[in-house]
């Protein structure tokens, strides 16, 4: 937030923190990218990406207090307040490395040179270079001053900043510069994010699959993936990581939503389905079907989904009986599978909830295979499970 371009348009729950329990980001309604004008309005303080551009001589102080003040300020205490030297440090570094900040500050020196002549900031979309190879784009490559007023014949996924237009701009999630202009501090020299075109690696097994693109959720598996080879800034920055966690899997899930909404035709949803659906709902008034869509079955937490599962648990209940075991198997911090992994990297559990994930997995796996395999209970005939999770990062598993 200190160093970020753009705003979370989702609101941020802070009523939750903290007590004696994990750090926690929590994340509600619709999730998006925010970016404003290049200079704030008359009699406003400047705010995100403008913080580069207006009030520079002051910008150490402005950044300090940027979390204390305005709409949504935080209850910061007595002690807890951000180093100012440290932020300089900072600075320095994105000015020195971070494509964008630099072209941000390119403006600051035009609107000082010539304040009079109009101009605007395009954000390019689509890159000249593979952003597997060549990973670090240059100024140029990211961003263009372009002198007269607002035009039109550009990629519409293009981001155009003008001085003072009144609007938000929502930033596309496909937009190569989605999470650089985010996540600064994680992105430090302005690599692109999840773009359209990412081709997979040459090999035996890809070359065997149908779609040669990887696509969003595998860019975001490969991101979470810890490499000796390659920088740990995002897998050790905390609270920060639970941020780009949450905002990674909103992005997927309302990518998946976008192409459901999309593609209804080729899913075989036809208007006969929602109607009578709806009939079934005990709806009179149909006037309104024709702006909803229909979720698929395979959807997780669709209405489609939850039915279908709860029809197959009956259905195994009026085959095989009632369940006999009831089994509760509950995720734990202090395994020490998590706590030698967390120890190594002077983190704590709750730093690294993907790791949680997939040794709780594990464990499950294991667990199945000796109830359903090796039958250390008897023999099982049939069996189902349910995965919950509560506020303390503890998966929970409820096995008939």
């Amino acid at each position: 937030m200190v160093f970020s371009f753009t705003s979370l348009g989702g609101k941020v729950e802070r009523s939750l923190k903290k007590g004696i329990g994990p750090d926690m980001f929590q994340l509600q309604g619709e999730n998006y990218h925010l970016l404003g004008n290049l200079t704030p309005p008359d009699g406003s303080e400047p705010k995100f990406g403008q913080l580069y551009i207006v009030d520079t001589e002051n910008e150490v102080e402005n950044r300090a207090k940027c979390l204390s003040s305005g709409k949504h300020a935080l209850s910061v205490k007595k002690n807890d307040h951000l180093r100012k030297d440290i932020i300089d440090c900072l600075m320095k570094m994105l000015n020195e490395v971070n494509p964008y900040v630099k072209k941000f500050r390119s403006a600051r020196d035009r609107f000082n040179t010539d304040p009079e002549n109009s101009f605007h900031m395009r954000i390019v979309s689509e890159r000249l270079k593979d952003g597997r190879t060549y990973n670090t784009p240059t100024v140029s490559e990211v961003a263009a001053l372009i002198p007269g007023d607002f035009s039109l014949d550009m990629d519409k996924r293009d981001i155009v900043l003008q001085q003072k237009s009144g609007k938000l701009l929502r930033i596309n999630e496909i937009h190569a510069s989605y999470l650089a202009l985010q996540y600064p501090l994680l992105f430090t020299y302005g690599e692109d994010g999840f773009r359209l075109g990412i081709k997979k690696g040459a090999t035996e097994k890809t070359k065997k699959q149908k779609k040669p693109n990887i696509s969003m959720r595998q860019f975001f598996a490969f991101r979470l993936h810890e490499r000796k080879n390659e920088s740990h800034s995002l897998l050790h920055s905390r609270r920060l990581f639970q941020q780009f966690v949450v905002d990674a899997f909103t992005t997927i899930e309302s990518n998946r939503l976008r192409y459901l909404k999309l593609n209804q035709p080729s899913l075989r949803s036809d208007c006969y389905d929602s109607i009578k659906e709806s009939e079934n709902a005990g709806k009179v008034d149909m006037s309104e079907q024709g702006s909803e869509f229909t979720l698929p079955a395979s959807f997780v937490g669709s209405p489609r989904y939850m039915r279908n599962n709860y029809l197959d648990a009956m259905t195994i209940c009026k085959h095989f009986g009632f369940p006999d075991l009831f089994i509760t198997f509950t995720c734990n911090p202090k395994w020490p599978e998590i706590t030698r992994y967390v120890k190594e990297r002077k983190l704590k559990a709750e730093d690294r909830s993907d790791i949680i994930c997939r040794i709780f997995k594990i464990k499950l796996d294991s667990l199945m295979d000796a109830l359903t395999k090796k039958n250390i209970l008897g023999e099982t005939r049939s069996c189902k499970f349910v995965v919950g999770l509560n506020l303390k990062f503890r998966c929970t598993i409820h096995l008939d």
